[in-house]
């Protein structure tokens, strides 16, 4: 055995070991990924529930602001009756 040789085994554990690392290192991220895409379906679940819920609210305040709207109206028309 001469020292190519030596170099050679030395260089191919390196190349493992550090295949190895790598791939346990795509695994966590993978892994993180998951973490990820659930956390932003969450959000956007809230996000649609969020914008029905302003969608209710936002029809009930229009309903009120022309409630008040007519009766304003009616207030005044009752005035000038007078």
């Amino acid at each position: 055995m001469n020292s190519y040789d030596i170099l050679l085994i030395i260089l191919s554990v390196f190349l493992g070991i550090f295949l190895l690392l790598a791939i346990v290192v795509m695994i966590k991220i993978l892994q993180i990924i998951k973490q990820a895409k659930k956390i932003a379906s969450d959000v956007d679940d809230t996000v649609e529930n969020v914008k029905a819920t302003t969608k209710k609210i936002a029809g009930a305040a229009s309903a009120v602001s022309i409630s008040q709207a007519i009766n304003k109206v009616t207030k005044l028309i009752n005035k000038k009756e007078k």
